[in-house]
């Protein structure tokens, strides 16, 4: 296999490359209430080795770099350099996920940061990866170059991988111009996130020649969410039957065959294709966590999980639309001088938030079928600097919302749920959402220690979040859309069942001139 160059067009931020470990072992005791683990760092070759850099990141993660991380790092009490070779990490409490999340902790030398604010290092870090950043043009691209001196070259779990000499990031500002440039022949490979782009822009003669190859390849990961969310700080939705009337107001089945050329599956709930998602009506394990709480939730959480509305034949979504104007009418809202408006008069109006303007033709739809109930909504396109710090501060009405799925929930839900985060600006929880239910579901998501404990405890949160209706979902697609460029890679025959193209494509593609690319089996 022949290392050559690879070059991916992006429209996403770029991170720096995470540093490596090797011969990480963990034991694990309980003693009390609280869990100890001690890590063993055996061999590396870079500045990163030993284990003070790694309490140093342990340290810097959990209070100075961005909040996500102090929420997934939240139970970690101590990290105590015992000696040369062994850091111990003290938990608050008992948690599955921990673990494995301490064991894929980015580990940053101290000699990077030379006394400085974690935040304020903006140098390229010293880490032990199999490649470094080689250079970088701010903005516009960042290229990484293989090192020989990789300390993991001769192990196992690295044979056969990350095979190209230099792989290269390019940015750009809009999607139009990312695919143009790609036609172009800027770069070698491009994923696709737009149904209507894939089947109708994805044409010319780099095409037609056969330069350019479209590859549809098979997605089983969860889904996780992707959905219109709502700030519950703001007044107007503070009711449950406002946000379950907007979500009557989405006609999914007419947007997938009019919009989406049918490529997408609905969305029902927060942990999508995948066995945390809630079905039905909830099992016995499911209502030992729910009983407890039921003081604190409403009925509809105990029957039959609500269904995102359908305008399937015999549904309509006339029949949606006056459904929903009985729920606003229960919430004191009625039609009154061209608009809806509450008891003191004022007026029904969202703002849409959105930045590339992505999502205009779809808030179109959307906002003719809110008119039709006497509600207002605007469609607000920033860019992305204004939109990212309107995020951070929580300056929104309602915006879209996407975040991936896991194979093992924990951790990330306190940022993304927890009523702690709702009130940390640059949070995951977006929503501002505080509900006492919800953060003990969470506690018995990251306390499980066997997958049906964790599957029940993430199907009983779900169940609550979907009985909220603090979102309406939106679509997944079970296909990642990759174009390539043709005659210059090969792959392994048989896919991973879980990845993502263009890291699996980095870590196990090859290149040869001999070998014509062609679709996996």
């Amino acid at each position: 296999r022949r290392s050559q160059r690879v070059s991916i067009g992006s429209s996403f931020e770029i991170r720096p490359a995470r540093s490596s470990r090797i011969g990480t072992c963990f034991w694990m005791r309980s003693l009390s209430s609280t869990l100890i683990t001690s890590m063993i760092l055996e061999r590396s070759s870079s500045t990163c080795a030993g284990v003070r850099p790694c309490a140093y990141s342990m340290d810097s993660f959990s209070s100075e770099a961005a909040p996500q991380f102090a929420s997934i790092y939240a139970d970690v009490a101590a990290a105590d350099v015992l000696d040369a070779r062994q850091v111990r990490f003290s938990f608050k409490r008992r948690n599955h996920e921990l673990p494995i999340l301490l064991a894929g902790l980015p580990v940053f030398s101290p000699k990077w940061a030379a006394g400085r604010a974690f935040s304020a290092v903006i140098d390229a870090p010293i880490a032990s990866g199999p490649y470094r950043i080689a250079r970088q043009s701010q903005q516009r691209d960042i290229t990484y170059a293989r090192r020989a001196d990789y300390w993991g070259w001769h192990l196992p779990t690295r044979r056969g991988q990350f095979n190209f000499a230099d792989i290269t990031y390019k940015l750009y500002l809009d999607g139009t111009a990312r695919l143009e440039a790609f036609k172009a022949g800027e770069y070698d490979l491009l994923q696709e996130f737009i149904a209507r782009n894939w089947a109708r822009q994805y044409r010319g003669p780099g095409f037609d020649s056969g330069a350019l190859i479209k590859l549809e390849l098979p997605n089983h990961n969860p889904a996780g969410f992707q959905g219109f969310v709502v700030n519950l700080r703001r007044p107007q939705f503070q009711d449950v039957r406002v946000r379950q009337a907007l979500a009557l107001a989405l006609d999914f089945q007419w947007l997938d065959r009019m919009l989406f050329y049918s490529a997408y599956k609905r969305i029902e709930g927060y942990f999508a294709n995948s066995p945390f998602e809630a079905r039905g009506v909830p099992g016995a394990d499911e209502l030992a966590l729910l009983e407890p709480l039921r003081a604190q939730l409403p009925p509809a959480v105990f029957g039959a999980l609500p269904r995102m509305p359908s305008t399937h034949p015999p549904n309509s979504l006339r029949g949606n639309l006056l459904k929903a104007r009985a729920l606003l009418e229960q919430a004191g809202w009625h039609w009154r001088d061209g608009a809806l408006r509450n008891a003191r008069g004022q007026a029904l109006v969202i703002d849409y938030l959105d930045t590339q303007g992505a999502m205009s033709r779809i808030i179109s739809v959307y906002a003719q079928a809110l008119q039709r109930l006497g509600i207002t909504l605007n469609y607000r396109l920033v860019d992305f600097a204004l939109y990212q710090q309107r995020m951070d501060t929580f300056d929104f009405d309602m915006t879209t919302i996407r975040y991936g799925g896991s194979t093992s929930p924990g951790n990330e839900l306190f940022d993304r749920f927890g009523s702690h985060a709702a009130a940390v600006q640059g949070s995951d929880n977006v929503w501002g959402l505080r509900d006492p239910a919800v953060d003990a579901l969470i506690a018995k998501v990251v306390a499980a220690t066997t997958m049906r404990q964790l599957q029940a405890a993430c199907r009983a949160l779900d169940r609550v979040l979907v009985c909220g209706w603090y979102s309406v979902p939106q679509w997944y697609s079970d296909t990642f859309r990759v174009a390539i460029a043709a005659h210059k890679f090969a792959w392994p025959k048989t896919l991973p069942q879980y990845y993502q193209p263009e890291g699996w494509a980095v870590q196990c593609w090859w290149a040869d001139q001999k070998i014509v690319s062609r679709a996996p089996a």
